[in-house]
């Protein structure tokens, strides 16, 4: 068995948030090697009254990833904690007004429309730029997710522009997937490469 090497960090910037999904998008030979990882468990400690074990993630030697595989990894785990924080509200705001001209909204007065933004703001504060464009991008392709605010289950009305409450909650299920997506690939690089028959036999 060999021991990965050590994670280290990588400086990643957000230029642009509408492209951060392509980028965190997994090409097919990640998907293989994403769906070999598994857990197995190892003692820590042991004695007569006591034994301790832990979870160690591996991945079977012919699925083994190369340096080339490992640096494509570790850009996109950057990648993805960096835009988990990057939150430019000014962008934030400008893609949820483009939705609602998009959606056939109408256009308030100037202090109609600062008070409607101050909704979406306070909606919206703490959630990734990234997050609330594609969650934009969902609404108008008919595919964002069930509403789920404390009352029945509901399918979005994709004839109106979603309301502060339902942007963030489709944001924040984005922000779940791939909060979730950059944990797993962590993992894969932590991962002990074993032999495949020492898989086959767990």
């Amino acid at each position: 068995m060999s021991l990965p090497a050590v994670i280290q960090p990588l400086p990643v910037t957000i230029d642009d948030p509408a492209e951060t999904m392509k980028q965190l998008s997994w090409p097919e030979w990640l998907q293989r090697s994403a769906r070999s990882l598994s857990l197995v468990s190892r003692v820590v400690t042991e004695d007569e009254v006591y034994r301790a074990v832990k979870l160690v993630p591996v991945i079977p030697q012919s699925k083994a990833l190369t340096p080339e595989q490992r640096r494509e990894i570790e850009h996109k785990v950057a990648l993805g904690h960096a835009a988990l924080v990057h939150e430019d509200i000014d962008r934030t705001l400008l893609r949820v007004y483009e939705l609602r001209i998009q959606l056939g909204a109408s256009i308030l007065s100037e202090e109609g429309e600062k008070i409607k933004a101050q909704g979406y703001i306070i909606a919206l504060k703490g959630v990734p730029t990234f997050a609330v464009i594609e969650a934009c991008t969902r609404w108008l392709r008919g595919n964002a997710p069930w509403i789920h605010d404390g009352k029945e289950p509901r399918k979005p009305n994709y004839s109106f522009p979603p309301q502060p409450p339902e942007l963030c909650h489709c944001a924040m299920s984005i922000v779940a997937v791939v909060g979730a997506q950059t944990a797993r690939l962590e993992r894969l690089l932590k991962a002990e490469v074993v032999p495949d028959e020492q898989i086959r036999a767990a």
